[in-house]
């Protein structure tokens, strides 16, 4: 992966919710007992959102935008976004979790990250929120259990994570619930 300098803009993120807005016309459902709800968009395609009432409307205020790509198993993380007045309470830790833990989807991190995605990983790795590992998605033979060091994401078997963006490579991210 590599790490882009700009974060989604709103040229981005609202066609993004209005797609969602319409998806949740045709139904929508709650995830266990989480405030998240997880709207079935196409065969390959679903997001996990946060809700709230704006102007008397239900709408999501932050998602996890997924797909999965023909023969995968894991669903890649297309979007990660929380409206602005809404960043700072957990809200997308609590959707990657709802997604994970509670609804069982093995999750493969998209093919770049912004600094904010990235700090989310890190922290997942910190606090054994799930299974992460690394693995390359052009090599799936190499993989490679990931650990923090100086607050930096590493291999045990030295795969690059973060690399340049026309590398040879597509090393991402894999989270997994944890089995008890």
């Amino acid at each position: 992966m590599f790490v882009l300098e700009r974060s989604i803009t709103k040229a981005y993120w609202e066609p993004t919710q209005w797609y969602l807005i319409e998806h949740m016309r045709r139904g929508w459902s709650w995830v266990g007992n989480t405030r998240v709800a997880k709207i079935e968009c196409t065969k390959t395609g679903k997001a996990y959102a946060m809700l709230d009432v704006v102007n008397g409307a239900c709408v999501p205020v932050g998602w996890i935008w997924l797909r999965r790509r023909a023969k995968w198993t894991a669903y890649e993380v297309h979007q990660t976004f929380v409206l602005k007045n809404y960043r700072g309470m957990g809200y997308a830790e609590t959707m990657y979790k709802a997604a994970v833990n509670v609804d069982g989807v093995l999750l493969a991190s998209g093919p770049s990250h912004t600094k904010y995605s990235a700090g989310l990983w890190r922290k997942f790795v910190r606090n054994s929120t799930f299974n992460v590992w690394a693995q390359d998605f052009k090599n799936l033979g190499r993989t490679s259990q990931v650990y923090l060091e100086d607050d930096k994401l590493v291999s045990t078997s030295n795969l690059d994570i973060y690399h340049l963006p026309y590398s040879w490579q597509d090393v991402r991210l894999v989270a997994q619930r944890k089995h008890k």
